[in-house]
């Protein structure tokens, strides 16, 4: 049968549905959620230690392994994956797609709460929840042969980078310039 014919004879039933297609796209975009990053739940958790100076494997015996073998009994975790370098530790939990990663948070910081005693006590820890806030949305390198000073305190270049209003450099370095004014 052909689509047209099919809608020719049944004119008001196409009316009928566009109708009800266009009010239900109408109300759907009203209750759909907007934001700049979307809800996003990375089943992630990152410990960062420093512990001063120490080399990296008396770092990797006297924090890395300790924090590894306490948050790897947290229920839920797939995973672990560590970096060590000279003072300071990156370890990674990655956890089930569905676990409650709030819930998550605070069973990791009890287990570090566990481990405190076995680590030296100049060792700083943070412990984090992986979203799309914590990265940058874009990087930019600025590298040449000339002091890192110069590139960064370039009129030039400053000035147009501190036109994006997001930029950490911020608009204080243009000094009052703006975009089309700057050298």
């Amino acid at each position: 049968m052909n689509v047209v014919r099919f809608c020719r004879e049944n004119r008001y039933a196409v009316y009928l549905l566009t109708a009800f297609l266009t009010v239900a796209g109408i109300v759907a975009a009203f209750h759909l959620p907007n934001n700049i990053y979307p809800e996003l739940n990375f089943p992630r958790i990152v410990i960062l230690a420093h512990s001063g100076d120490l080399a990296p494997d008396t770092m990797l015996l006297t924090v890395t392994r300790p924090i590894e073998e306490f948050v790897s009994a947290t229920p839920g975790v797939r995973r672990v994956d560590s970096k060590t370098i000279r003072g300071n530790t990156e370890i990674y939990l990655l956890f089930q797609p569905d676990a409650d990663m709030q819930y998550a948070l605070q069973l990791v910081q009890a287990r570090i709460g566990e481990a405190r005693s076995s680590l030296p006590p100049d060792a700083e820890i943070q412990v984090e929840r992986v979203s799309p806030a914590v990265f940058p949305v874009l990087s930019l390198i600025l590298n040449g042969n000339v002091p890192e000073a110069d590139l960064r305190d370039d009129p030039t270049t400053s000035c147009a980078l501190s036109s994006a209003a997001s930029l950490a450099w911020g608009p204080s370095r243009c000094k009052g310039r703006t975009r089309t004014k700057c050298p």
